[in-house]
């Protein structure tokens, strides 16, 4: 049977869920192992041929090393968050590692269209994981709710936009009448701020913990502009929320 690795890299980037997802839809059928640094991937040299590797933009060796690598494509260079000459190093990498790669995956329609129109950096392939089927069981009650409950997941950077989200939330909450809370799912530890009534919780790839932030919110909030229509949006959905 092949042994399916999967370099995981940043734990709190999209990535490191896409790669949650994916063990738990490959898991039942094949020996799946998540990666996370390059001693695990060496030791593996042995059995490279009976490997299949699935790899993101950090892990560079499993195209080199492995003959059936999948490179995923989780978002495009851009020239608002890199400066020109990183921008196109970036350009330069992603083209090589895609040609290395024995195929390459999108995560979504968007992510495909924008690294082949505009930057020349093809896709064999576009996989959404079954985000749904987390949410299946999902019956939200349309009822009014004491208080009204707001969600960010992500990385907590300033280009994601969610300092801009906290310093909203404050002026808003204090503001209204409604009772209202933001979540942050992505903090580098737990705390809560009882006064603003925000909540921060370290970031997580289990599934079960993502999924109950979604079911427990009313309302989903990202305002990073360079967004590739990641996982968020698609988890936010089928959760039911706003």
């Amino acid at each position: 049977m092949s042994k399916i690795i999967v370099w995981r890299g940043n734990d709190k980037a999209g990535i490191g869920r896409f790669c949650a997802h994916l063990k738990e839809e490959l898991g039942e059928k094949f020996e799946v192992r998540i990666v996370d640094n390059f001693s695990e991937i060496i030791n593996l040299i042995p059995e490279r041929k009976r490997v299949v590797a699935i790899s993101s933009t950090k892990g560079w060796l499993l195209p080199i090393i492995f003959p059936k690598n999948f490179f995923v494509l989780h978002g495009f260079p851009n020239l608002l968050h890199y400066s020109k000459f990183r921008y196109h190093i970036m350009v330069a990498y992603f083209r090589v590692i895609t040609w290395l790669s024995f195929k390459t995956v999108s995560v979504s329609e968007f992510t495909k269209l924008i690294n082949e129109s505009f930057l020349g950096i093809s896709s064999d392939y576009v996989v959404n994981n079954d985000t749904i089927s987390l949410f299946k069981s999902v019956n939200k009650l349309s009822k009014k709710r004491e208080v009204v409950k707001i969600l960010y997941v992500g990385r907590m950077l300033e280009e994601k936009g969610v300092f801009t989200i906290i310093n909203s939330f404050k002026k808003i909450s204090e503001n209204i009448s409604q009772k209202v809370e933001l979540t942050i799912l992505g903090a580098d530890e737990d705390s809560h701020d009882d006064l603003n009534r925000i909540r921060l919780i370290k970031f997580t790839s289990n599934l079960k913990c993502i999924h109950d932030a979604y079911i427990n919110s009313d309302i989903f909030i990202s305002l990073n502009p360079l967004e590739p229509f990641g996982l968020t949006a698609l988890e936010a959905m089928t959760a039911g929320n706003v």
